[in-house]
């Protein structure tokens, strides 16, 4: 595992295989105003939890304001995904993240720092779920 408090290459979700998985049978937490996609692997790897974020071109034609909000995003991951990380790895569980930005204003970063925390709670809440739910 690496240093908490990054969001280095090897913690981001790139691949367009695992992307489009996550899209098709992952389940879904919605606060707004994002949503985050997440889909439990069963194929071990080095790191427990892997994130990406997206914006949508249809609200924000701009490639600037998308770039802003997608920075906001990661950021906010950055700083709130410790917890989930620390509680995957316990409990050996592999899962890809997609948090989706759907509201059609830019944010503060206020505004999504206030969000996430309950978002990481409710997620590890319905992880956990899940999990005891299989054994």
């Amino acid at each position: 595992m690496h240093k908490t408090g990054t969001y280095g290459k090897h913690q981001k979700l790139k691949s367009k295989k695992e992307i489009d998985q996550l899209f098709k049978q992952g389940r879904s937490i919605f606060m707004f105003p994002i949503k985050l996609l997440y889909d439990e692997l069963d194929t071990p790897r080095a790191e427990h939890v892997r994130a990406s974020v997206g914006v949508s071109s249809r609200y924000f034609k701009k490639s600037v304001d998308r770039n802003k909000i997608k920075r906001l995003l990661r950021e906010c991951w950055r700083q709130e995904k410790e917890d989930l990380e620390i509680w995957a790895s316990s409990k050996g569980v592999y899962v890809n993240i997609f948090l989706v930005y759907v509201d059609k204003t830019v944010p503060e970063h206020s505004q999504l720092s206030i969000k996430f925390p309950a978002l990481v709670e409710k997620l590890i809440y319905q992880l956990n779920e899940h999990i005891e739910k299989d054994y």
